[in-house]
C-alpha cells in the first residue's frame, strides 16, 4: 500500500514515537527477548553493536574488522533524465510489456550520485524536540539509557 492509497501512512508523529512503540512492544514481549540498538551507538562503534547482536542471538561472532556503509544517501543528477526514465516505464506498462530488463534500474543508478546529508532547519529541529520530548523521556526510562542529548535545545 502506498501513501497515495492510505494517507495515514504519512502520519510520522505516530510512527516516530519510539517510546510509545517500545512500551507497546514490551507489553507483548518480555524485555529479555528484545534487543534494542541505537543508531548513535552503531555509528560510534559498529563492532561493539555487532557483538551485541551475535551475543543476543547466541551466535559465534565472525571476526570482522570493517563495517562499510551501504545504501548511502543518493541524489538525482538530472531531474529531466529521471523524468524521462519514469515516462518510459509508464509507457512500457501502458503497452502491456511486463518483462523486465533492468534497464530503468540501471539508468536510475547511473543518474544518481552520493549526496551529503543536509542539516535540518534549526526552527524545525527545535519544534520536533519539543514535540517528542515526553516520548524521548519515556524511551529513556524504558531502555534505562540517557538520551538527553536528543533533547538538547528543546
Amino acid at each position: 500500500m502506498t501513501a497515495k492509497e492510505d494517507p495515514t501512512l504519512l502520519n510520522y508523529a505516530d510512527y516516530c514515537r519510539l517510546g510509545r512503540l517500545m512500551e507497546r512492544l514490551y507489553s507483548q514481549v518480555s524485555k529479555e527477548r528484545v534487543l534494542t540498538l541505537i543508531l548513535d551507538d552503531i555509528r560510534k562503534n559498529p563492532a561493539a553493536e555487532y557483538e551485541k547482536v551475535t551475543d543476543f542471538l547466541g551466535l559465534e561472532p565472525i571476526s570482522k574488522t570493517s563495517f562499510p556503509v551501504y545504501n548511502t544517501r543518493k541524489a538525482t543528477t538530472s531531474a529531466r533524465f529521471a523524468k524521462l526514465v519514469r515516462f518510459t516505464v509508464k509507457m512500457k506498462q501502458r503497452l502491456g510489456i511486463h518483462q523486465t530488463f533492468g534497464l530503468a534500474t540501471t539508468l536510475r543508478h547511473l543518474n544518481s550520485h552520493q549526496a551529503e546529508m543536509s542539516s535540518i532547519d534549526a526552527k524545525l529541529r527545535t519544534e520536533l524536540r519539543g514535540y517528542f520530548k515526553e516520548d524521548i523521556r519515556l524511551l529513556q526510562q524504558l531502555l534505562g539509557r540517557d538520551l538527553s542529548h536528543w533533547l538538547k535545545g528543546a
